[in-house]
């Protein structure tokens, strides 16, 4: 399944140890990601712009959120999932 949702200035999309279920993918606008270090407050690790995808990591290792991806701006996302999960079972079955 895949749908689009927005998120204003601000909004954040997930957080660091928040649930992280989705294949992200930047249809307008642009996000930050922060990233924490041990014992520091979150800081800017990187900005996605149009046509970036994020969110992979959390998929790829079954946790949840390793980073917080904020909209910086009116921003419209695509997410979805299942078709990332038929491919991750399939390239761990082929191991």
């Amino acid at each position: 399944m895949t749908d689009f949702v927005e998120y204003g200035e601000g909004e954040v999309v997930y957080a660091i140890g928040g649930p992280q279920k989705w294949l992200w993918g930047l249809e307008k606008g642009q996000v930050q990601v922060r990233l924490a270090l041990i014992e520091a407050e979150p800081m800017l690790g990187h900005m996605f712009q149009f046509g970036s995808w994020f969110g992979e990591s959390e998929l790829i290792q079954g946790t949840d959120g390793l980073i917080e991806v904020t909209a910086t701006m009116p921003t419209r996302l695509r997410r979805g999932k299942s078709w990332f999960s038929a491919v991750l079972r399939s390239l761990m079955n082929m191991g």
